[in-house]
């Protein structure tokens, strides 16, 4: 099972350009001198927003599914000629070298990754590029309205990494070079006040919709108890006799290794074990245009990404994607440049430029 690439990538990408309003105090640019932020330059908003700023990043990083490749997020911020208004800009790039050990002597390069289309009051949108954001000056919170969107306010957390050991457990690569994080190293997460439903992923996961049993592409939602596939997670097939209403009743089957959902792979992999089980029910999403998505909830087994993951009906087909709860704190976590650095430095990787 490919997994989902869990950091802020999706959500970054209606981050592109962004404009805070009031008084941005703290942060430092080289055209503009120290200022502070409404929230004040030691608070989480003030140091989310430096962290971003000056050379500085927010991101995350992962090992791709073969030992040849990782890859990472970032998201930067410039202060423009306007007073108070930033510019952020969001980037995917990828390290390959052909084995591990020979990955510190690669160089990190842009990579395209499929386009991430948002639930809107019209429907399915492709996500947009601009957002304005609002510091709401007290230190935790900002607001934000992607372009063309009703706005959200977005709660961040701090977490100081300073002097804490590197674990390396992204992926099953070992550290080269064990560590701690150095003195300035942060980490922050995000809790929506809004339900956020999303297709498409800016990720390294196929682009490929959902199929049927036969693998012809599904052109409606399917019916919890039939049996489908996606291409990202495996086949999903019920479970029977049907368990108790709110209880696992899918087992989801591992496609063969580098295989799309064709015939030959579903039924090679339905003649496989379960890789895991889970929960498929219908979810309203208040939405008079998209009224349901299916989710995929609960896990048995190690697989942490599972409870956002969606399917939706887009264009005449069904495609997966993933949704951050409103009120519960979204399974994505950035970290700044000083991290993620350390956390590269410790596999033995090239540092993010």
């Amino acid at each position: 099972m490919k997994k989902v690439f869990n950091c802020l990538l999706e959500l970054l990408s209606i981050f592109a350009t962004i404009s805070l309003s009031g008084c941005l105090l703290g942060i430092y640019s080289p055209n503009q001198g120290n200022t502070t932020t409404t929230s004040g330059s030691t608070t989480t908003v003030g140091s989310y927003l430096t962290d971003q700023q000056s050379g500085g990043l927010l991101g995350s990083w992962f090992l791709g599914t073969t030992s040849t490749s990782a890859f990472a997020g970032k998201s930067t911020m410039v202060l423009t000629s306007s007073s108070n208004t930033y510019t952020a800009t969001y980037s995917n790039m990828q390290l390959a070298s052909g084995i591990w050990n020979a990955l510190t002597s690669g160089t990190w390069a842009a990579r395209t990754f499929g386009e991430t289309y948002g639930l809107t009051s019209t429907g399915w949108a492709l996500s947009p590029g601009t957002a304005a954001v609002v510091d709401n000056g007290d230190g935790s919170t900002v607001t934000v309205t992607p372009a063309g969107e009703t706005a959200l306010t977005v709660t961040i957390t701090r977490t100081t990494l300073d002097g804490s050991t590197i674990t390396c457990n992204n992926g099953s690569v070992a550290c080269s070079v064990p560590g701690v994080y150095p003195t300035g190293s942060r980490s922050y997460t995000y809790t929506y006040s809004s339900t956020l439903y999303f297709l498409g992923t800016r990720t390294n996961l196929s682009p490929a919709p959902i199929t049927d049993v036969s693998g012809t592409s599904l052109t409606s939602l399917p019916t919890i108890g039939s049996v489908f596939c996606d291409p990202n997670n495996g086949v999903l097939s019920p479970i029977t006799p049907t368990p108790t209403n709110g209880s696992y009743n899918y087992n989801v089957y591992s496609l063969p290794s580098g295989g799309g959902c064709t015939s030959a792979n579903i039924i090679t992999a339905m003649a496989g074990t379960v890789t895991y089980t889970a929960l498929l029910s219908s979810q309203l999403t208040e939405n008079t245009i998209v009224p349901n998505v299916l989710i995929l909830s609960g896990q048995s087994g190690t697989y942490s990404d599972l409870g956002n993951l969606i399917y939706g009906l887009r264009a005449g087909n069904v495609w997966s994607g993933f949704t951050y709860q409103a009120g519960v704190s979204a399974p994505i976590t950035n970290k700044n440049r000083l991290a993620i650095n350390a956390e590269l430095v410790a596999y033995g990787l090239t540092s993010l430029p």
